[in-house]
């Protein structure tokens, strides 16, 4: 019987992740193998433009933030699809 190796990942934070993140999901790639499901259980993405708890004008604009988000993650689902 074939084993399933599920991989869950939460809280990345995207794009204020750990600079580290990548290299981190690299490492177990490299130890574990490819999983057969990757599960993203929440807070992928900062959102902090979007927060209900008024918005910091020295932050990046929402639409700043989707695109520094995209880049941030784009390694990522490369690293697994």
């Amino acid at each position: 019987m074939k084993r399933e190796f599920i991989l869950f990942i939460s809280d990345l934070q995207a794009p204020a992740m750990h600079p580290d993140t990548a290299a981190f999901l690299r490492a177990v790639l490299r130890k574990y193998g490819k999983p057969t499901r990757v599960i993203q259980i929440g807070d992928e993405a900062d959102q902090e433009a979007l927060n209900e708890y008024g918005k910091n004008p020295d932050l990046p604009s929402d639409g700043d933030e989707i695109d520094a988000t995209i880049r941030a993650l784009r390694p990522i689902y490369k690293m697994f699809s």
